[in-house]
């Protein structure tokens, strides 16, 4: 993807070239195209180029005012963006058909600014972080699409503000070093999956959410949610037909769009329902479109295998002889995960997957530059908590509530009449009993707690002063607010960040059709029982894909990847292990959080190594631990004293 930054001053202080060419060298590996900056002297734009689009070929950003489709407005811009509603755009802002064709998005992105101000985020379709400089009214607009798949950083400290497609460029540009955020950091440590939409280690250094937009004034900063989950309408058909060839559409229609390439295209294929679908779904349309996709694999080669039945290499083999496909298969290397790593610490990534890097590595010398992905699937088409079946049976739907208890005893091998009791039962011990229900419900993993004889003493009287940042709860039997609560959790658009740092300088570009909005609207509207009908699960994007799913998945109910857990364990112990060891040989920070009398007890305690299974709860969070203390040192912040 392209790298977007800038720095305004709302005060007397000017942006002076010096210090746009400093920032430009941070993310001058994002520029496989090469790097541009622009500045009036209040505000310097730059922009990290990769040109991926057939209309971005000639297209050069930043756009100054002299370059902005005549308009009379002093606009300027720079943009990381792929838009999926070109012509409907195109048609509202009076722009003739013929000259369309060859603007590129960001100069549609302009129009519609000029035309509808802070509204026009609303309009736009697709995937995009952007920044526009209003010079007559000295003022900075920035917006995030609104599954978050281009990241955007910013600060504003005094009169100045700052953005970076790049977290680490950002911290690297600052005259003083940041602070900590101590409750960000106990969120982290005390919750196992903990995300947030906003917050980042670094005090006074945010993310702007997905589906915001951002208003940079002299009066100060000013943000609003343009796009709302929740808001979507109920979708209401007469039958499951009518249904399932709408979803057919729509999925089919986001995917094409992520199509939109001057290059090469790549899919993602883990051996999973999500990617496995998308994967067959592209290689159809390019055939369409004379085109040949190619796959790649996190697994490792079929020669670096035994063969087990439940192997997912097995599906993508069948994925890949029945859509005459090649795929590249990933071994990963101790090398490669201590680069991962390395390049990954400053976003606070857990566990980064290292054969990312390889799979862009392979792509990249195939002349590719967008790869489809499967992400966002488990929230979106194939989300695996759909409605229960009592909830037909108090709606007095009493036909769907026994064909569902008939499907299910079909795939359990019991009585129809048996099933429907046990759930009756069920709901009745549910009831009476509430807090059972609450702790079968709830999808929390236990909170590891700090471990004293792992931290260093002064941090954890520090922690014990502060108060943590906390994510969003998950509903408890609540099927559409528990949908919702994982589309705004936040781990979607930190796995995209990462990968976008990770792979920057391979020129990639990953697009994630389930995260379309047209999808994300669609599947928060329909009934949950399309999620989960005729006892069978992901029943919505299986009945989609319909007889070109391989015989291998259409029946697999759960996903199974022993070649990819197999080798990263091993990955796991020689890489991780290293790493820990080499920690503890390193001098302490100013700051420590870790005890190294601690750390050498505990790997003497594992001297097995890291058993991947076991990369979460106490695991996780002594690696966040040693994360954090490595940043502090690097980035010579500071923390509160306790």
């Amino acid at each position: 993807m392209s790298a977007i930054f800038g720095i305004a001053d709302f005060g007397g202080r000017r942006v002076l070239q010096p210090e746009m060419d400093e920032f430009a060298s941070k993310l001058a590996h994002y520029g496989v195209d090469g790097v541009r900056t622009w500045s009036d002297g209040r505000m310097g734009l730059g922009q990290a180029m990769l040109r991926v689009t057939p209309e971005s070929m000639k297209e050069l950003l930043p756009s100054g005012p002299e370059e902005c489709l005549g308009l009379d407005e002093k606009l300027a811009i720079v943009a990381d963006a792929r838009l999926d509603n070109r012509d409907e755009l195109m048609a509202s802002l009076d722009i003739p058909r013929a000259e369309g064709r060859r603007l590129p998005d960001s100069q549609i992105i302009l129009a519609a600014y000029a035309r509808w101000g802070t509204g026009c985020a609303v309009r736009l379709l697709g995937d995009f972080a952007l920044a526009i400089w209003d010079g007559r009214a000295r003022t900075l607009y920035c917006a995030r699409d609104i599954a978050g798949a281009r990241p955007f950083f910013y600060s504003r400290i005094g009169t100045r503000m700052m953005f970076s497609s790049d977290l680490d460029a950002l911290l690297e540009v600052q005259e003083t070093p940041p602070a900590v955020n101590e409750a960000y950091l106990k969120g982290r440590l005390l919750e196992p999956f903990f995300c947030h939409a906003t917050e980042t280690l670094y005090r006074g250094f945010l993310s702007l959410a997905p589906s915001q937009w951002l208003l940079a004034t002299s009066q100060g900063t000013h943000v609003e949610t343009y796009w709302h989950l929740g808001q979507q309408k109920k979708i209401r058909f007469r039958n499951d037909e009518d249904y399932l060839s709408r979803a057919r559409d729509i999925l089919f229609e986001a995917i094409e769009c992520r199509m939109r390439s001057a290059f090469p295209i790549g899919s993602h294929l883990s051996g999973g329902l999500d990617s496995s679908s998308i994967t067959i779904a592209a290689a159809g349309l390019a055939r369409k479109q004379n085109q040949q996709l190619q796959a790649f694999s996190w697994s490792p080669p079929r020669e670096e295998w035994s063969y087990q039945s439940e192997d997912e290499r097995n599906v993508i083999l069948a994925v890949c002889e029945q859509e005459s496909l090649e795929c590249h298969f990933a071994s990963g290397s101790q090398e490669d995960r201590l680069r991962v790593l390395q390049r990954a610490l400053p976003f606070f990534a857990r566990f980064p997957v290292s054969p990312t890097l390889q799979n862009a590595r392979m792509a990249q010398a195939r002349g590719i530059r967008v790869m489809l992905t499967g992400h966002g699937g488990d929230e979106t088409f194939s989300f695996p908590h759909g409605e229960h079946p009592m909830d037909h049976l108090m709606n007095r739907n009493w036909f769907r509530f026994w064909k569902k208890a008939g499907g299910e005893a079909a795939s359990s091998g019991r009585n129809t009449g048996l099933v429907a009791l046990r759930w009756i039962a069920g709901t009745m011990v549910d009831h009476f009993f509430p807090a059972r229900r609450k702790r079968k419900e709830t999808r929390r993993i236990e909170k590891p707690a700090l471990d004293p004889t792992f931290f260093d003493g002064r941090f954890l009287r520090l922690m014990r002063s502060v108060s943590a940042v906390k994510p969003p709860e998950f509903p408890v039997g609540d099927r559409w607010g528990f949908q919702k609560t994982r589309l705004a959790y936040g781990h979607l658009a930190d796995r995209m960040a990462a990968w976008t740092a990770v792979t920057a300088n391979h020129g990639i570009e990953w697009r994630h059709p389930f995260l379309d909005r047209r999808v994300i609207e669609f599947c928060l509207g329909i009934p949950p029982y399309l999620y989960c009908a005729d006892g069978r699960s992901r029943y919505l994007l299986r009945s989609v894909l319909g007889n070109r799913l391989p015989e291998a998945m259409s029946h697999r109910d759960h996903k199974s990847e022993p070649g990819r857990v197999s080798a990263l364990t091993a990955l796991a112990r020689e890489s991780l292990v290293a790493f820990l060891r080499a920690e503890v040989t390193r001098a302490p920070s100013d700051y420590p959080v870790v005890s190294r009398d601690g750390l050498k007890r505990f790997l003497e305690k594992h001297q097995g190594g890291v058993p991947w299974e076991d990369c979460r709860g106490g695991w996780a969070q002594r690696w966040d631990a040693i994360q954090a203390e490595r940043l502090i040192a690097a980035r010579r912040i500071t923390l509160t004293e306790p």
